[in-house]
């Protein structure tokens, strides 16, 4: 920071001490308006980093079968084939889960 040099004031005359004081006044004036901007920033920053910060940690950490992103995403792509596409992948699903549900059996019938 700068030290103020009162001695060149001493010998001014009053025209020049009036205007150093107004020059002085002026720049106290920028000084607190930019600081306060300054200060305005900053509290506008830290309640935005803020609200972010708790919308995180406040955000689903698991999920429904209803408010899964994925599963939905997967329900509309299924909703938006035609019934025959649907059909079709029914019956494939329901081949393989009947696949692995004798499979299963057959594993528990070995291991008894």
């Amino acid at each position: 920071m700068a030290t103020i040099d009162y001695a060149k004031y001493s010998n001014m005359s009053e025209r020049q001490l009036l205007n150093s004081l107004l020059n002085a006044e002026k720049k106290e004036a920028k000084l607190r308006a930019e600081f306060q901007e300054r200060i305005k920033n900053s509290t506008e920053l830290i309640k935005f980093l803020k609200a972010k910060l708790n919308e995180k940690l406040n955000k689903e950490r698991y999920y429904t079968l209803e408010s899964s992103p994925a599963l939905n995403t997967i329900k509309n792509s299924f909703e938006n084939l035609s019934k025959k596409d649907q059909d079709e992948l029914k019956n494939e699903l329901e081949a393989v889960l009947n696949n692995e549900a004798i499979l299963g059996a057959e594993n528990e019938n070995h291991n008894s």
